[in-house]
């Protein structure tokens, strides 16, 4: 119930035009994603992924 009230003032707040089912699928498809929230929700593209150093395998 927690979880709806806040993706129910989510909604308000940020005046979308999505359903609540339709916010709450987007957290789930994007769990393990690092974007912006705003920016999710509005259905900006996301910003291209930047390969870290910890990624990367070096041959010596």
């Amino acid at each position: 119930m927690c979880m709806y009230l806040m993706v129910a003032y989510l909604k308000f707040c940020g005046k979308l035009d999505l359903s609540i089912q339709q916010i709450i699928r987007l957290f789930q498809v994007n769990l393990f994603e690092r974007r912006d929230l705003w920016g999710l929700l509005k259905g900006d593209p996301p910003d291209p992924i930047e390969t870290q150093i910890q990624m990367q395998f070096t041959f010596s």
